[in-house]
């Protein structure tokens, strides 16, 4: 399989900024001139001017993904069955366990796909498949299932660059405040900081087991690294993607 080198994922608490810096950060290397492309449109961009602006984008990506989906299912089909274990147990409704099953299966199978495809442009997840598979295991009131996460995501192939975003408690609880996603509705200031303490607990663990993570930036989402700077500490030089291989060093 090929290299993961040209893939960064981007992971931390829900809330904690992610999305917004990447949106910076995809910003200021597009008038740089660096070729970074976020996951989801690296795939929309197999479509081409397919796409209708009557389907929502993530139904496509859905659509693209699935005809990649068997043989990274054949490939995780030990971590996948335990993931939906996990997804069935969890104490939400069906809707709801179904989609944060599928999701995590949808960013497994998408990584399987750039690792093979090796694409020509650097790719950025805003949400990977270490992200989306940790979700799985947070629970609301009782935190995470430590040691199981801890054994799922030991094997699990990774990136080789983590960004691990952060937040203090304030940012966490302000942003929570106007997001609209159903899957987060009702939850109190409590259920917000209870998810960022198990996750600030929890993934130095996983990134310290994982042998696929040759590098982990951390990044504070109210002090964002400018792009210039960001790529120099992610190792990459010049920005030359030619060069990503030394990511490994």
């Amino acid at each position: 399989m090929a290299s993961a080198a040209h893939i960064i994922e981007f992971i931390g608490p829900t809330s904690s900024g992610k999305s917004t810096y990447v949106r910076q950060l995809l910003r200021e290397s597009g008038d740089l001139g660096i070729p970074v492309v976020l996951a989801e449109e690296y795939f929309l961009g197999r479509l081409g001017n397919v796409i209708s602006a009557k389907i929502p984008r993530s139904l496509c990506v859905d659509f693209i993904v699935l005809t990649r989906l068997i043989g990274s299912v054949y490939r995780n089909r030990a971590l996948i069955s335990e993931l939906l274990r996990v997804s069935i147990a969890r104490n939400d409704s069906l809707l709801m366990r179904l989609n944060i099953a599928r999701n995590a299966i949808k960013r497994l199978a998408m990584f399987d796909h750039l690792t093979i495809a090796v694409p020509e442009k650097i790719v950025i997840f805003d949400e990977g498949p270490l992200q989306a598979c940790m979700n799985i295991f947070v629970h609301y009131e009782e935190g995470v299932e430590e040691q199981r996460l801890l054994d799922v995501t030991s094997g699990l192939r990774l990136p080789s660059v983590i960004v691990v975003v952060s937040a203090d408690d304030d940012e966490i609880v302000s942003r929570s405040a106007v997001r609209s996603d159903k899957a987060f509705e009702g939850l109190s200031d409590h259920h917000w900081l209870k998810i960022k303490e198990e996750f600030e607990r929890v993934v130095p663990k996983i990134l310290a087991r994982n042998r696929s993570v040759a590098k982990v930036v951390n990044i504070v989402s109210t002090n964002p690294v400018a792009a210039e700077d960001f790529w120099k500490d992610v190792g990459f030089g010049s920005v030359r993607i030619t060069e990503t291989s030394t990511l490994r060093n």
